[in-house]
């Protein structure tokens, strides 16, 4: 057989197989049956060219493949990305620039924590990040907040509203009162202890003023 006769029968055998891909793929729609179990049982009979059945799986892996590129693929495969929703290419498939600008997206950590503990936090500029609450799961309730602004701002003053008031009409500083031990319950401030304490710091204040006279 010379090479323009093998040629030829090349040729045909190559436009058999694709008239024959044709003719499968066409009678699949119209009567309902799995194509690609069609093509591996026929293989299996060595009636049709088991080249055929391969290039008709690596067309089909092709086809389901997410990635538009070589390029995105082992991209996304070095940082552990899993293709999420469509991306922009033809198809739906995700390309170089998908994976990019995922890789730059800010990643957003969902935080479990209490509404209340949300607000106070928020009031008081308390950065929740990587912080774990004492709830369940590592829920953030608000007496983890509480606690959190205390080791940053010290104790918080433990004072009722009356002897609040009293104190800044009597002129007494914050320093002042951190060191008045209150007499209400839990150690509060109450306002006797504002008054208590004024007349301590004159009695003080003229004794000091009468030593001065005799001096």
């Amino acid at each position: 057989m010379d090479t323009q006769t093998q040629t030829n029968k090349a040729t045909t055998m190559a436009t058999s197989a694709q008239s024959l891909s044709t003719i499968i793929s066409t009678l699949s729609k119209k009567y309902k049956f799995d194509e690609d179990k069609a093509l591996k049982h026929l293989a299996s009979m060595d009636l049709l060219p088991k080249k055929m059945l391969k290039e008709k799986d690596d067309k089909k892996d092709k086809e389901e493949s997410p990635w538009a590129s070589k390029k995105a693929k082992e991209l996304a495969e070095a940082h552990n990305i899993v293709p999420d929703g469509l991306g922009t290419a033809k198809n739906g498939k995700w390309k170089l620039e998908d994976v990019e600008k995922l890789l730059n997206k800010p990643v957003r950590v969902k935080i479990s924590i209490s509404p209340n503990a949300q607000n106070l936090a928020d009031e008081n500029d308390i950065d929740l990040k990587d912080r774990s609450g004492s709830g369940h799961n590592g829920r953030i309730i608000l007496k983890d907040v509480e606690r959190w602004i205390e080791e940053r701002d010290g104790p918080a003053l433990d004072i009722t509203d009356r002897a609040l008031v009293e104190a800044k009409k009597e002129g007494i500083s914050d320093d002042e009162l951190s060191n008045i031990h209150g007499s209400g319950e839990k150690g509060r401030i109450v306002l006797q202890d504002i008054k208590k304490y004024k007349s301590d710091s004159d009695k003080d204040s003229n004794k000091s003023d009468s030593d001065s006279d005799e001096d």
